[in-house]
């Protein structure tokens, strides 16, 4: 760099005022901050810097203060250290300086590490002391007892004055009169180690002559290096092992090698081989290293240099960086760290932060957020451990570092980095086996669920399972718990978002989804799999959500540790159960023609499963009247499987059979029938002659002819012949008919298709014409059940107490009968007793049987029926009713004591129930296809009672929402009349179900005293009134009965049909036909329904109905046909935001919506029709939402005010695209040039892309006088345009002139 001249003297004579004066004054910074307003934002600014450089200066000037305090404490110290020391002196440093002022400055003082104080002794005498002061003293080394003024050596400094040329001249030649006095030859032992034929040093090491090359001789001589005249022992003046306060002395001996020489000592000479010993004192103030060197000076042009150092072995304690791992934001981690004392030296150490350091540490724990170190002081003997405490408590999600400083008592300062990684807890949802999948157009979801679900469609109790992968994307151990909850659903428009209030939290406690593992822990960074399993149980629609939480998560801002459990996941899971179909074939097993009984038939058949599931099945076991049974009997079958079976029949009795047999799916509600129609037919015999004529013979003699029965079946036939009874001719004057015919033989087995001759004898005991029957039977098994009586005694032991002499006592007794058998039992004489006999009659099946056979529909049992009564004893009678018919019964019991008179007891008894049952429970019709054919089937129906019954069928359907509550049925005449075969109602039927009946009192002839009867006069009624609760509506269709009349007749059976017509449907999903029959029981004899005086019974719609439930299901073909529905944009669209557009066959209508953000779509719909072959219409209704750019302006209005003329203001607005697509926008000044727009067009992306939905808009204003304009901002696609209003105005006032200036 060139040099320049210097200038100053010149500026400062033009320009005195500016380069002499003060540019801040002292008043300055008080002047500007009183007279701060508060509307100048660069006054305001000024100020505070001027405030903070004012603050900035104070605390320089108090530093100065106190250093130059220290220097001076320092000095003095060393000055009493020098008159006051002993072996083993302290510093006097803490009696000079101020350890209050220290104090108020946050320093350390003296007195604050030192607490002996050490004693004043005077100083031995004959001891040479060299004084070593520390460098925070005075960073010198002090020796005493040395005096160089009197040596004539003396260097003279290069800044002193140069002798003259005469002076120059005496001292040459008085230095080479001392070299020539010197010119002698030397004693060897004296001579130096580096001179020709001298002696060894001692402790100088000897150099090895250079090797030469060959041929040649080194002639050349080694300029001489410099000779030690002095040694010292020890060479490096070294202190270990050192503490604050003492005073440490090492001896050190320097030693004359030559001799020549001179130490700067009193005498300043020193003889060859001795040596002068000096003591080195180390008084130190702290335990931190020293290094410093001992001068001394000799006669040589360079001096002894003696080294000397204090250093203490360092304590080693914990690597330089920490890593604490990872932590959740708002957590709080504690990590022990085991430090130990590596080093050979006790120490204490006290942590604080960095940034803290130099300072003093109070508190018991170092924090540095996010960390904290506790304890922050403590001390370690060499080989000692301690346990630290690490916290580290993150609120932010990113790596922490903090530097902390270990400070040690030897003035050693390490700095250490704490580490860590604050984390959010990331879960995420990996993969589901088979994919999620996407809720239908229109479907109603959870609104905050995160992945959807849907399950097929499975069978009640079946099991369906998907592997849901989850991972953990922290670097933490996450412990978690899955819950089932129920679905928050709400109805909401496009574009509208859901109200957060509504939001329930609700634990779905009957779910049939479950997902295991059900809690445990997500281990760092993995991925891990979980099992979604699906098992319904009712055939129904279901709909959860499994939301996954994670526990023990801490809150912020972390005011108070607080923790909580957070759901991260949440997965929406849907499916739906079937019923199940199965399919026999065929569904019947009809056998034609006849087939002999104890023949096994064999007829195969199969059973396809056509479920969502596997089916396991059970086939029932028919061995009352015949064998029926299917083989396999259990057995599973897979889907869409079939399973062959083959069904063993084997008659016992001969006739026409009909029956179906179940079979037991397992968790299905219905069973399966197979239909089951044959006709049995037992052995057949035959006779070869169709009747025996004996003719014409004579009294008392005898006629023999034979016949032939041949069996004509595959059979064993066993026969019998014999004569009937009832056939014989009557004899006058005789009891007992006499035998006429004998058979020999007459009865025997015929193998199949044998034959054999049996005699008949006729003996002509009478004078008669002789006719009669033989009857040939064929007999075939008897089946019985043999069993003997069986009695208990209900107690073993009969206690009688308080028992007197001569007073009989009677206790009882129980016996019970364990059998169905009559038992007759026998008490023997015990004690004194007498002999009691008894008869139990158990009700058997046939006694219930005898009592009502008289067909009255009730009868009543009398036990005991006779008996005799003692004095004043009593006598319970159970009065036992049976009835097999519903009504309301009375009669009188008549009793009769000896000769008195009868004495009537009233006896009444109402019945109610139906006599009549089905065969078999009610029909299911399982699942048909919309619009299908009928399907019928055919129900038995068992009357039990003495008396026909008519039944009048009403079907009913049950319709969801039906909120009628009863039925009121008004009926002209009979509510049920008597109808023909072709349903047409029968003039001059029977009014019984329509008569009411009153009494009326006439005498008739009897004995006296007999109250008057009461009889009934029917009385038909011309109208009725029925009040009745409302379950159904009366219809025809879908179910069906034929013949809705039918009469079960007494003790027979009647059959009727029931038909299912499937419906069309409208809509696509399953629909269940539910209804239910009544069926209203009359009775067409009089006899059967009034009785006066003993029963009367109701009808129609007084008694209460047989019910008959129904249920199918409507279901439409169920076929996947991918239909590619296209919806095509373009900008013709846009004109349905200002024409109304309704739907029609060639356009859809469009609707404008929009939400409170601003967002706008533009919704079309049309409805998209498909018609099936069935006859039956659906209907899709087609969505499709255009979004539609939406520009809104941080401001309406821009203000510039007054500006200075000439000078160019901006302000900046910020243009908004809330809307769904992008937007083409461009900002249109009118042509004016004082307001300018930057940039003034662009692309706005949409609102789903925050950092390019927005753009700043620079509104520039070059005043010139007052002006104002309208900004416009237009889109292309249809958006609003927007109107922004700027004012401003000029001034040529210079108040306004802006520091921020544009051009």
């Amino acid at each position: 760099m060139s040099c320049v001249q210097d200038i100053s003297h010149l500026l400062t004579s033009i320009f005195n005022d500016l380069y002499t004066i003060e540019v801040i004054g002292r008043d300055t910074v008080s002047n500007l901050r009183k007279s701060r307003r508060g509307s100048n934002n660069y006054h305001e600014k000024f100020v505070e810097e001027l405030q903070q450089h004012s603050e900035y200066n104070r605390r320089i000037q108090n530093a100065d203060m106190l250093e130059t305090h220290i220097i001076q404490a320092r000095l003095q110290a060393a000055a009493k250290e020098e008159v006051l020391y002993v072996s083993k002196v302290k510093s006097a440093f803490k009696w000079c300086v101020d350890s209050e002022l220290l104090r108020s400055n946050n320093l350390i003082c003296p007195l604050d590490y030192t607490t002996v104080h050490t004693p004043v002794v005077k100083t031995p005498k004959g001891i040479i002391s060299l004084t070593y002061k520390t460098k925070i003293l005075l960073k010198h080394f002090y020796f005493s007892n040395f005096s160089t003024q009197k040596l004539g050596m003396v260097h003279k400094a290069s800044w002193m004055e140069k002798p003259s040329a005469q002076s120059q001249a005496e001292d040459r030649a008085s230095l080479q009169k001392h070299k020539d006095r010197h010119k002698f030859l030397h004693n060897p032992r004296f001579l130096l180690p580096n001179a020709q034929r001298g002696g060894k040093s001692l402790i100088m090491p000897g150099k090895r002559p250079e090797k030469v090359g060959k041929g040649r001789k080194n002639t050349g001589r080694e300029s001489p290096g410099p000779t030690p005249i002095f040694t010292a022992n020890p060479p490096v003046i070294f202190f270990t092992d050192y503490r604050i306060g003492q005073v440490y002395e090492i001896r050190n001996c320097v030693t004359k090698l030559c001799f020549t020489g001179r130490f700067p000592g009193e005498g300043g000479i020193v003889a060859p081989g001795m040596s002068c010993q000096y003591m080195v004192r180390f008084a130190p103030d702290s335990l931190a290293d020293y290094e410093d060197v001992l001068v001394v000076e000799t006669q040589l042009p360079y001096p002894l240099i003696i080294p000397i150092e204090a250093r203490r072995p360092p304590p080693i304690l914990m690597p330089a960086v920490m890593d604490c791992g990872y932590c959740l934001v708002g957590g709080v981690k504690f990590m022990e760290v085991l430090c130990r004392n590596e080093g050979l030296s006790a120490g204490t150490f006290c942590v604080m932060p960095k940034k803290q350091w130099p300072a003093s540490m109070k508190s018991t724990f170092a924090e540095q957020p996010p960390f904290a170190i506790s304890p922050s002081i403590f001390g370690l003997l060499p080989g000692q451990a301690t346990v630290i405490e690490v916290v580290f408590f993150p609120t932010t999600a990113e790596i922490s570092t903090q530097d902390f400083t270990i400070v040690c008592d030897n003035c050693q300062v390490k700095d250490i980095t704490l580490q860590g990684t604050g984390q959010l807890i990331t879960v995420e949802l990996v993969s589901i086996s088979g994919g999620e999948d996407q809720p239908e157009l229109g479907e109603l979801c959870d609104i905050t669920a995160d992945h959807y679900v849907r399950f097929s469609p499975t069978n009640p109790h079946s099991t369906l399972q998907k592997m849901v992968v989850v991972k953990n994307n922290a670097h933490l151990e996450l412990p978690y718990h899955w819950q089932i909850m129920k679905p928050n659903l709400q109805c909401l428009l496009p574009g509208e978002t859901p109200d957060p209030s509504s939001i329930q939290h609700h634990l779905d406690t009957d779910s049939v989804f479950s997902i295991t593992p059900v809690m445990g822990i997500l281990s760092p960074a993995e991925e891990h799999e979980f099992l979604l399993t699906y098992c319904p149980k009712d055939l129904k629609d279901y709909h959860s959500v499994c939301r996954l939480v994670i526990m023990d998560v801490p809150d912020l801002p972390r005011i108070a540790f607080h923790i909580n459990d957070v759901t991260v996941l949440e997965v929406e899971v849907k499916s739906s159960a079937e019923p199940y179909k199965i399919l026999l074939e065929p569904y019947a097993v009809l056998i034609p023609g006849e087939t002999y009984i104890h023949n096994t038939i064999r007829k195969r058949f199969k059973m396809w499963n056509h479920s969502k599931s596997v089916i396991h099945f059970e086939w029932e076991r028919n061995i009352d009247s015949h064998v029926i049974e299917v083989e396999p009997s259990t057995g599973e079958i897979e889907l869409n499987e079939c399973f062959d079976m083959e069904l063993a029949l084997t008659g016992k009795n001969p006739g026409h059979f009909t029956s179906t047999l179940q079979c037991h799916i397992q968790h299905h509600p219905q069973t399966i029938g197979l239909a089951i129609e044959v006709t049995f037919k037992g052995p057949h015999c035959s006779v070869n002659v169709p009747s025996l004529d004996f003719g014409l013979l004579q009294m008392g003699s005898e006629s023999i002819s034979s016949i032939d029965i041949t069996n004509n079946s595959l059979l064993d036939a066993h026969w019998r012949l014999e004569e009937l009874s009832n056939t014989k001719p009557p004899i006058k004057g005789l009891v007992q008919h006499p035998i006429y015919v004998y058979m020999n033989p007459n009865k025997g087995v015929l193998p199949p298709l044998a034959s054999c001759s049996v005699d008949v004898v006729f003996r002509a005991l009478y004078c008669q014409r002789f006719e009669s029957v033989l009857q040939l039977t064929v007999h075939f098994s008897v089946q019985a059940v043999i069993q003997s009586p069986q009695v208990c005694l209900l107690s073993c032991e009969l206690v009688l107490t308080d028992l007197y002499v001569g007073v009989p006592q009677t206790s009882s007794v129980t016996l019970f009968n364990r059998t169905l058998l009559p038992t007759h039992f026998t008490w023997s004489k015990v004690r004194q007793f007498t002999k009691v006999k008894k008869h139990f009659l158990s009700l058997l099946p046939e006694f219930v049987n005898c009592l009502l056979s008289h067909g009255r529909g009730a009868a009543f049992f009398v036990e005991p029926n006779s008996g005799m009564l003692g004095p004043f004893e009593t006598q319970t009678i159970n009065i036992t009713a049976f009835t097999n018919m519903w009504g309301d019964y009375q009669d009188n019991l008549i009793c009769k004591a000896g000769d008195l008179d009868t004495a009537p007891i009233p006896i009444k008894m109402s019945v109610r129930g139906c006599p009549i049952y089905f065969q078999m429970i009610g029909p299911q019709f399982g699942s048909h296809v919309s619009g299908g054919d009928t399907v019928s089937r055919s129900l038995r129906l068992i009357n039990t009672s003495p008396y026909d019954i008519r039944m009048d069928w009403v079907t009913y359907n049950l319709e969801v929402g039906d909120s009628k509550l009863i039925d009121l049925l008004v009926a002209c005449g009979e509510p049920f009349p008597l109808k023909d075969a072709d349903g047409n109602e029968v003039l001059g039927g029977l009014d019984s179900s329509v008569m009411s009946y009153f009494y009326s009192s006439e005498e008739c002839d009897g004995e006296e005293g007999r109250s008057p009867s009461r009889s009934l006069a029917p009385v038909k009624k011309l109208f009725s009134v029925f009040l009745k609760p409302h379950e159904g509506n009366v219809s025809d269709y879908p179910y069906c009965i034929t013949p809705q009349q039918i009469v079960v007749p007494a003790g027979g059976s009647s059959t009727i049909h029931v038909s299912f017509t499937p419906l069309i449907l409208s809509c696509s999903t399953n629909q269940r036909c539910i209804g239910y029959a009544l069926g209203f029981m009359s009775l067409d004899s009089k006899l059967a329904s009034l009785t006066p005086g003993k029963v009367e019974r109701a009808q129609g719609y007084e008694l209460e109905p047989l019910r008959l439930d129904m249920q199918a299901t409507k279901c439409n073909n169920h076929f996947h046909l991918q239909v590619k529905v296209a919806f095509h944009n373009s900008a013709s669209l846009l004109t349905c935001l200002n024409e109304p557009c309704e739907e029609s066959d060639d356009q859809p209508s469009a609707t404008l919506l929009c939400n409170d953000a601003g967002e706008r779509t533009l919704q079309f719909q049309q409805s998209l029709t498909i018609q099936y072959s069935n006859n039956s219409v659906q209907v899709l209704s087609l969505y499709a939402n255009l979004a539609l750019p939406t520009l809104h302006l941080s401001s309406s209005t821009v203000d510039f005010g007054t500006c200075f003329v000439g000078q160019t203001t901006v302000k900046e607005v910020y243009l908004y695209n809330r809307g769904g697509s992008c937007s083409f926008w461009t900002a249109l000044t009118g042509g004016n040039e004082v307001f300018r727009v930057s940039p003034d067009s662009g692309v706005l992306k949409f609102l789903g892309d925050p950092p390019s939905c927005k753009q700043l808009l620079q509104i520039s204003f070059t005043a010139r006088y007052k002006f104002q304009t309208i900004i416009t901002v237009q889109g292309v696609l249809g958006e609003t345009p927007l109107v922004l209003k700027v004012n401003g105005s000029g001034s040529f006032d210079e108040s306004f002139v802006s520091p921020k200036s544009y051009t």
